[in-house]
């Protein structure tokens, strides 16, 4: 039977890294530890901006390189997507955190930047406990469902 993986509060190296701040807490709560240094690394090309105006994101993830990280590190993308559906969402969600299954959700974060932050806890079917990691910091912070709602998320969940 599966066990519910911890979660680990890591801070965004960058202000850009917030992605790969949720992918090195995932990484190292699932006992292959790979730090955001080493992914700026080893995923150079992949992780560079291609528009001038933006070059200076380096860093930043999209959902498509979180998932080409996972896949390439041999990581399992348990599924993807988006649900507007309190309840789903508060069951599966749930019953993904109850086994060794990290769901990262990203959004258009308070309608102000884009943002990738750890699920930790379900506290309600309406409020969920979220790892938010900014440069060199991070919160433990509860957010609306509603919230997430209006500010457009998606999730990625990822097993071993």
């Amino acid at each position: 039977m599966s066990t519910p993986l911890p979660v680990t509060p890591i801070p965004a190296l960058t202000p850009y890294t917030c992605g790969l701040a949720c992918l090195e807490s995932v990484f190292l709560d699932m006992g292959r530890p790979l730090s955001q240094s080493d992914m700026l690394k080893q995923f150079y090309p992949f992780l560079l901006n291609p528009d001038p105006e933006h070059f200076h994101e380096y860093g930043s993830t999209t959902p498509n390189q979180i998932i080409g990280i996972c896949q390439h590190l041999g990581f399992k993308i348990v599924q993807t997507g988006q649900d507007f559906t309190e309840a789903n969402c508060a069951t599966v969600f749930g019953d993904w955190l109850s086994k060794d299954v990290a769901v990262l959700i990203y959004s258009f974060w308070q309608g102000k930047y884009h943002h990738c932050v750890r699920l930790s806890k379900i506290l309600t079917t309406s409020e969920y406990e979220v790892v938010n990691p900014s440069l060199a910091h991070f919160d433990i912070t509860k957010v609306l469902f509603s919230d997430l709602v209006s500010w457009q998320f998606g999730y990625i969940a990822i097993g071993k």
